[in-house]
C-alpha cells in the first residue's frame, strides 16, 4: 500500500508497522522532502496491520489491509 508523504511525513518521521497481535514488523525513518510516497507491505502476507506514524510529539495510527 502507498501512503501519501504530504499529509502526514511534513518531516523527518518515525513508522513502525505492527501485526494484529502487537508484535513489531517493521521500523523505518521517513525524510518526507527525499520522498513524497512512501510504500509499505510489498512483502507482508495477507492480514491487517497497524501502522505507527510519529513526527515529534505528533502519534498518527493508521489501519492498513493488505490483501
Amino acid at each position: 500500500s502507498d501512503v501519501c508523504s504530504s499529509d502526514l511525513f511534513p518531516s523527518h518521521d518515525r513508522i513502525k508497522v505492527y501485526d494484529m497481535i502487537g508484535k513489531l514488523i517493521e521500523t523505518r525513518e521517513v525524510n518526507a522532502a527525499d520522498m513524497p510516497v512512501v510504500s509499505l507491505g510489498d512483502r507482508y502476507p495477507s492480514g491487517v496491520y497497524n501502522v505507527v506514524i510519529t513526527q515529534e510529539d505528533d502519534v498518527r495510527a493508521l489501519r492498513m489491509i493488505k490483501r
